[in-house]
């Protein structure tokens, strides 16, 4: 299960971690900067600790000393914390900023209560309130399996199993940043188990904002973050750089490697996913030779031994060629030969049927763009204008998005590319863009949408009706739906709140745009 991995790190040793007196390890990192630590926790907790002090001697106060010049101080204290188990500050600080890590993963209801709690105290948890409202909801449900499935069909002792089992997480929801249709939606149907007093407040408020409420009301929590293409391969980290997290992966324990693995959105290219599990396997063994050419038989069924849970984690066919040939074949001895096999025929013939299990791939990354001449490439626009332009473009992104992105800009266009083609299609509007609607239609006479196979056959064209030139959707439709040109004649939508993934992500065209 994707939260299990930090059971084993739920002891919190943060406290001996700062204490100076019973130390008998120092690592000294860049800069000669040293840090303390015990040597019996850094190795119960990390396998590459354990190899590494058993090749030490210590001095004569029986302190050793590892000497890593080539990591920083910041990167080992962030190591260090994660190994004494000062996991949660060091966790939620990463999961308020990407909150997708634990809410929708598939055992986000075997979460701990004080574990979701510790989230839900965030001034910055990076979730709209009405979602949060919604996984605490989730999560109370999935504690007490014998609810009825269908909510119609719940009783009061049913509601109020719910409200006992949410005692302790319902006091840091922000109600009143709640937005009417989303109370009318999803709170109001589980209003029996709020206090009466908060209900009342609530109602109040929507009529009245400024009225005083005799209930606690929070402060809103930091505006969200529109998640806007990555432009590093690593959004996790802005202080990370590839080769630290080559290091630091050589540093952590299997089970947090495998938990990694097994996500679809991991942001690296998979052939460097390749690289770092290699290199994670041969630092857990370092009597391997260090030159490949000089390893037996032996050798490489140490590493495919140490390897053996993390290997069918791997998107093989998501590999390219040059990197199979280049990374993965010095090392195919440790792969299955079925699974060898297969690759050499994918690559003869990719429709051809496989015995082995084929993963999906991964979220598709932004690749960099190369490098341009040093001709400018515009007169109007920059090469980082360019860049962006190119991104939305090429990769599109979730619909809730553009309208964070979009509210409050006037004079905007949005141009979109269909997969698989060169047709590139788009809309212009003149007004302001304005993502806090119920749903309304917008009038102008000035917006046009264009379609465009090559730039010969390049058609303009306009609404037939102004009065419904622009359609702006309700804040709860805007995890699904981008924006909408001619009442629904260019519009886009996705059913999983990605322009790039789904069955039905895409657009629509019909004939009520006219020609000039």
């Amino acid at each position: 299960m994707e939260l299990k991995f930090f059971d084993k790190l739920s002891q919190n040793f943060t406290k001996l971690l700062n204490d100076k007196d019973y130390y008998n390890v120092i690592i000294e990192v860049e800069g000669k900067k040293q840090f303390t630590a015990h040597s019996n926790i850094i190795k119960c907790r990390s396998p590459y600790f354990y190899k590494e002090l058993d090749t030490i001697n210590p001095n004569e106060n029986n302190i050793k000393t590892i000497i890593k010049p080539e990591i920083s101080a910041q990167i080992l204290d962030i190591i260090l914390k994660y190994i004494y188990g000062d996991l949660e500050n060091f966790c939620n600080d990463i999961v308020v900023k990407y909150p997708s890590l634990i809410f929708d993963v598939e055992d986000f209801t075997s979460l701990q209560e004080a574990a979701l709690i510790s989230l839900l105290k965030r001034d910055d948890l990076q979730v709209e309130e009405a979602k949060i409202w919604e996984y605490v909801i989730k999560w109370g449900i999935a504690q007490n399996p014998t609810l009825p499935a269908n909510l119609d069909e719940w009783n009061k002792d049913n509601f109020l199993t719910l409200k006992t089992t949410l005692q302790h997480c319902l006091p840091y929801i922000r109600y009143f940043h709640i937005s009417g249709d989303d109370i009318l939606k999803k709170v109001e149907p589980y209003k029996k188990i709020l206090d009466k007093q908060l209900w009342k407040d609530l109602m109040h408020h929507f009529l009245s904002p400024n009225q005083s409420k005799k209930c606690v009301v929070l402060p809103a929590r930091t505006v969200l973050i529109p998640e806007l293409p990555a432009r590093s391969k690593e959004p996790f980290s802005t202080i990370i750089s590839d080769d630290h997290a080559a290091e630091i992966s050589s540093w952590i324990d299997q089970a947090a490697l495998i938990s990694l693995l097994k996500r679809d959105d991991l942001q690296v290219e998979e052939a460097k996913i390749w690289e770092y599990v290699i290199k994670w396997g041969i630092a857990q063994n370092p009597t391997l030779p260090a030159n490949l050419d000089e390893w037996n038989k032996d050798n490489f069924l140490t590493l495919k031994t140490t390897l053996q849970h993390c290997l069918p984690y791997i998107r093989y066919f998501h590999i390219s060629g040059d990197d199979i040939l280049k990374k993965v074949e010095p090392y195919k001895k440790i792969l299955d030969k079925q699974l060898w096999k297969d690759l050499m025929h994918h690559f003869l013939s990719p429709n051809q049927s496989k015995k082995c299990v084929v993963l999906p791939a991964r979220t598709v990354l932004i690749p960099e763009l190369p490098a341009r001449s040093k001709e400018p490439f515009s007169t109007i626009i920059s090469d980082d204008h360019a860049a962006e332009i190119s991104s939305w473009i090429d990769h599109g992104f979730a619909p809730r998005t553009f309208w964070n992105m979009c509210h409050g800009h006037a004079g905007t266009v949005v141009i979109i590319k269909v997969k698989g083609t060169d047709e590139i299609l788009g809309g212009y509007n003149p007004l302001i863009w304005d993502n806090n609607t119920s749903g309304v239609y917008r009038e102008t006479k000035d917006n046009f949408s264009l379609k465009n196979g090559n730039i010969q056959n390049s058609i303009l064209s306009r609404a037939k009706e102004p009065k419904i030139a622009l359609y702006y959707y309700a804040k709860s439709l805007q995890n699904s739906y981008g924006p909408n040109f001619g009442s629904g004649h260019l519009y886009m939508n996705s059913d999983q709140s990605n322009f790039t993934v789904g069955n039905k992500s895409g657009l629509v065209i019909v004939s009520r745009m006219k020609n000039p």
